[in-house]
């Protein structure tokens, strides 16, 4: 039998109060696609920065990592920096942080040809930057080659992270969550890039991710992480079809709820929307213009274009459509986050423009936003109460703000004992928790969801999607959805509307646009999604334990 390109043996990465890696051991053949996955915690991106000797010098690394039948030096920066690139590379799940901001991609692109190759000609870098630039379905023409990465879209900056990552066609590249934050359309396109780099190079990827759906598209092989330990390996059809592990099947059944096949379509018999009693919010012939410094043709880009649509009351709209469809640039027109340029929006029957300041100061409340990153939303220097506290209106005394942040704790389902905690000592879910708990504070008849889901491990997702449903149920509250992931959309919305290129192409109840589309737009968005497995009676054996998150020396992880 051939022996692996990689192979991991009892690696354990330790720090002065825990061991978040703890004996993992897993392998992978030339050319093949592994998934390493987990939730929040598991230590995936750990053994991942461990493969890498990208640990901090905090971190006390023990184990053998064999690549190519050498061992790594992963304790040795300098020998290791002469084989980041060449034998082994990563792409990061947000490329901004990954790219140089002040710099040129093609600058970037030229200097990671040269790493490893500093005697290489002008003429032989830059076609090797075209070639990898095609390969990664990039033209090399000025625009780009010119672009610094914030003129760049996501998937655009996605894209060049790969080409920069397989410029001396590594042995192993490690793509962690590179995926995560893209629509679907972008995110399948991606993905193709992936699957053709290892198609052409004979790469082989170790796939981190927390998306089953995906690990059933691409991976040969899956290893589930759970609290630093492996608990379970196998080819994938065994893992996702078969598990033997009770937390592998926790996953799996978890993942189930969202896969596309069998995602539920909630009822549509609720009021017309032309019915004036129930409706919350009308947007009539809405544009958004910003202004542009730096262009070819114009002075403006047109982000919305006399779109229309109305909210009923207890009701939920889904906006969807990738990135730059003009989905956010609504919901901050509606948010009064930016002026519109034309058209209506009415709440309440109030039209937010003839409105004077004062009305607009009292009508501020009834409209509130959760949004995507609750860790950029919440100000790091308070604690849970203290954040709630200030969202809560300034009429209450001390005895009210503390009687009414424990009964909101309450609804959103998080225990009193989390008030003391700053953000950073919460896991992803109970952040947005505390977001939900700030926006409810105000008593709003309208939330802004802004992806409110999309950076949650499966397990989580489900949890604030019911949370989501009753807090409607119980409330009447109305939710604008802004979402790509269009399993999650028919869970929740009664009735949606596709975006695109700043127009709504296509809209009505859910099941309709979703279930007989007939825009080809959003036939290409649900011919994007990655399909999960099919369920199977060892999805959810009795006894399996929930999906959790632990702690790791006080902090959650």
């Amino acid at each position: 039998m051939t022996a692996p390109l990689l192979s991991v043996d009892n690696l354990r990465v330790a720090f002065a109060s825990a061991t978040p890696v703890d004996g993992v051991s897993l392998s992978i053949r030339a050319g093949e696609c592994v998934a390493l996955v987990g939730e929040t915690g598991s230590g995936k991106t750990l053994t991942a920065l461990a493969i890498m000797g990208l640990l901090p010098g905090s971190a006390r690394v023990t184990g053998e990592i064999v690549l190519d039948g050498l061992p790594l030096p992963v304790g040795d920066d300098a020998a290791m920096s002469r084989l980041r690139g060449r034998r082994v590379a990563m792409i990061f799940q947000d490329p901004l942080l990954a790219l140089n901001p002040v710099r040129r991609v093609a600058a970037q692109l030229r200097e990671a040809i040269r790493i490893h190759a500093p005697g290489l000609g002008r003429a032989r870098v830059d076609a090797r930057v075209a070639e990898l630039l095609r390969l990664v379905d990039l033209e090399p023409n000025q625009q780009n080659l010119a672009a610094y990465p914030h003129e760049y879209s996501g998937g655009m900056r996605q894209r060049a992270m790969i080409a920069m990552a397989i410029a001396h066609d590594p042995a192993l590249l490690i793509a962690d969550e590179p995926t995560t934050a893209l629509d679907m359309t972008v995110q399948a396109q991606i993905l193709e890039v992936l699957r053709r780099v290892r198609e052409r190079t004979g790469t082989a990827i170790l796939l981190v991710t927390h998306d089953l759906g995906i690990v059933a598209a691409e991976a040969d092989r899956t290893v589930v992480m759970r609290a630093g330990r492996v608990r379970e390996s196998a080819r994938t059809a065994i893992i996702l079809g078969a598990p033997t592990d009770g937390y592998t099947s926790s996953l799996v059944a978890a993942a189930s709820r969202f896969a596309w096949e069998r995602a539920r379509v909630i009822p549509t018999a609720e009021p017309a929307v032309t019915e004036p009693v129930g409706t919350l919010l009308r947007v009539e012939n809405l544009h958004v213009r910003y202004p542009r410094a730096r262009t070819v043709r114009g002075t403006s880009v047109h982000a919305v274009r006399g779109i229309s649509f109305a909210l009923n009351r207890g009701q939920t709209l889904a906006l969807v459509g990738e990135s730059g469809s003009g989905k956010t640039s609504t919901a901050r027109a509606i948010l009064e986050l930016q002026a519109p340029t034309g058209g209506t929006i009415t709440i309440e029957g109030r039209d937010v423009a003839t409105l004077s300041r004062r009305e607009r100061a009292r009508l501020r409340p009834d409209v509130q936003m959760v949004f995507q990153d609750a860790s950029g939303a919440l100000d790091p220097r308070m604690n849970v109460e203290q954040l709630i506290s200030e969202a809560l209106p300034q009429t209450r005394d001390a005895s009210q703000r503390t009687r009414e942040v424990a009964e909101l704790l309450g609804r959103v389902e998080l225990s009193a004992v989390l008030r003391s905690r700053a953000a950073h000592e919460l896991s992803g879910g109970q952040r947005q928790r505390v977001q939900l708990a700030r926006a409810l504070a105000a008593t709003p008849r309208l939330l802004v969801l802004d992806e409110p889901l999309s950076a949650l491990d499966v397990g989580v997702r489900g949890e604030i999607l019911d949370l989501l449903i009753r807090l409607q149920e119980e409330t009447g509250i109305g939710y604008l959805l802004i979402a790509h992931d269009l399993a999650t959309v028919r869970e929740i919305a009664q009735r949606t509307a596709v975006m695109f290129r700043g127009e709504i192409v296509e809209a009505g109840a859910t099941s309709t646009v979703l279930g007989t589309p007939r825009h080809a737009y959003t036939r290409s968005l649900i011919a994007a999604i990655p399909r999960a497995p099919a369920p199977t009676e060892h999805s959810q054996p009795a006894g399996a334990p929930p999906i959790t998150h632990r702690t790791i020396g006080g902090l959650h992880e």
